[in-house]
């Protein structure tokens, strides 16, 4: 028995629905093939890997009006700093004072694909230079690198530096296109970090007087400040200032002061001083006796410019020795790990750092101690040559300084503010006489040299020429 016309119609309907269904989903497929490499997702390891949401990775040739899938794009993944740990995604504006770059090693890596790759990186608004050399002596704003297939076992190094610093986390990008295609693969978020409103305040200290001493065994003339000559303080802040000081990379830089000394001159002035036999004892001593002398000695010691201070820290370069802040507990701060209080001359960015240096001279109260002898040749007494007067003329400059104690970077330093302070007092002024700040400041810093301040205390006391003919007359029963 034949279908009822009502049954035809309904089939013919269902035929022509599923036939347009059909059109239609083959009709999208171009269009879900030309979002490859708009499209992306967050991966875990803050990599921003581009993916199509459909037909993930494929491009497609068209057989029939049937479009199939002919080639896959890889997975790109980079490591800052060389770590998977996104909070290490920083690099360091490079710095001016001294010229340096601050190169960051990082690896890329190709995943899935057809086959090898060549890659263009590159930054938007040239926020980074790249390198494909350890030195980075030179960086391009991009470079080319070739990955291989499924290169996750054996990645690929590469060097960043910063060139421009970031206005907020994460702004800047290292942008993989595939060479070849054009397509953009990933867009790698990262910061340029650098460091800003530095301070570095002096402060004057006590006089300066002379003092007697004894100095491993030996009696001597301190002419050394009654407290400090030169109280110090340093503080920094990072920008931008929405990171983190405990991540890997911050963690490890510290803040301390560095001391250049210039042209340091010591005086010191000897006078001659008799004591005269008793003439009861030696009869060659008597009234109209007179010998002659030379008037003084004198010696100059001239110390050359260089890098000065109380310590040497891990980050191979002269840092201060630092005292210790007060809190609002008035305690000394402590360090939260070993509980002890700060004392090194390095700190976390997130505190101040303070120093105080006290310049000292120290000589033997006498020297040359011998017999006197009148113009017959009889000795008739004891001549000594006593200290009477020290002169310290010496600059000083101190810079607010960045160090990398333990990263990639170990040893570099960034020196951000300076200030200077002079000395040019004598021991023969009876004013009060300070340390005085301003003077000399030199924009490129002294970085070698000894790295002790010089106490003059401690070197040995060499006997200094006269400073004219044996003219100076000494009559008994007069004394100098």
């Amino acid at each position: 028995m034949p279908p009822s016309p009502k049954v035809h119609i309904s089939l013919s309907l269902i035929y022509l629905i599923i036939v347009s269904q059909s059109m239609a989903t083959h009709s999208q497929v171009p269009e879900a093939a030309s979002r490859i490499g708009k499209d992306h997702i967050k991966s875990d390891a803050n990599q921003d890997v581009l993916k199509p949401r459909s037909h993930v990775g494929t491009s497609y040739r068209r057989v029939h009006d049937i479009f199939e899938a002919t080639a896959t794009e890889p997975v790109i993944t980079i490591n800052i700093n060389n770590t998977v740990r996104g909070g290490d995604d920083l690099v360091r504006l490079q710095s001016t004072t001294p010229p340096r770059k601050f190169i960051v090693p990082c690896q890329i890596s190709a995943a899935g694909g057809e086959g090898d790759v060549e890659v263009t990186l590159s930054s938007g608004g040239d926020r980074l230079g790249f390198s494909t050399s350890a030195d980075a002596v030179t960086t391009n704003t991009t470079i080319d690198i070739k990955l291989q297939k499924d290169g996750s076992a054996s990645p690929v190094s590469f060097y960043v530096v910063g060139n421009k610093v970031s206005d907020d986390t994460d702004d800047a990008k290292i942008n993989v296109v595939d060479k070849a295609t054009k397509v953009n693969l990933l867009k790698k978020e990262c910061t340029v970090f650098s460091f800003t409103s530095p301070t570095m305040e002096l402060t004057p200290g006590g006089a300066y007087s002379t003092h007697p001493t004894i100095i491993q065994g030996s009696p001597k003339t301190l002419y050394s400040p009654d407290t400090v000559a030169m109280k110090m303080a340093a503080t920094v802040k990072i920008v931008p200032n929405t990171l983190s000081l405990q991540s890997n990379v911050l963690r490890l830089l510290r803040l301390g002061i560095v001391q250049n000394g210039f042209a340091r001159t010591v005086t010191i002035k000897y006078t001659p001083a008799i004591v005269w036999d008793n003439p009861a004892v030696n009869p060659n001593v008597k009234a109209g006796l007179f010998i002659s002398v030379y008037p003084s000695y004198q010696s100059s010691v001239t110390v050359p410019d260089k890098a000065v201070s109380d310590a040497v820290t891990p980050a191979d370069e002269p840092f201060m020795y630092r005292t210790s802040p007060l809190g609002l507990d008035g305690k000394p701060i402590v360090d939260k790990k070993t509980k002890n209080p700060i004392e090194s001359g390095l700190v976390t960015l997130d505190l101040p750092t303070t120093s105080e240096d006290s310049p000292v001279v120290a000589y033997s109260p006498t020297i040359l101690t011998i017999r006197a002898v009148d113009p017959e040749g009889h000795e008739v007494g004891t001549l000594s040559y006593v200290l009477t007067e020290i002169t310290l003329k010496t600059k000083f400059e101190d810079w607010c300084t960045i160090a990398d104690t333990q990263g990639s970077v170990k040893g570099q330093t960034e020196w951000l503010k300076h200030d200077g302070w002079s000395l040019d007092i004598s021991s023969a002024n009876n004013v009060p006489q300070i340390a005085t700040i301003g003077g000399e400041k030199k924009e490129i810093p002294v970085e070698d040299g000894k790295t002790a301040n010089e106490l003059l205390a401690a070197s040995p006391v060499i006997h200094p020429a006269h400073d004219g003919p044996q003219d100076h007359v000494i009559a008994y029963p007069a004394t100098l």
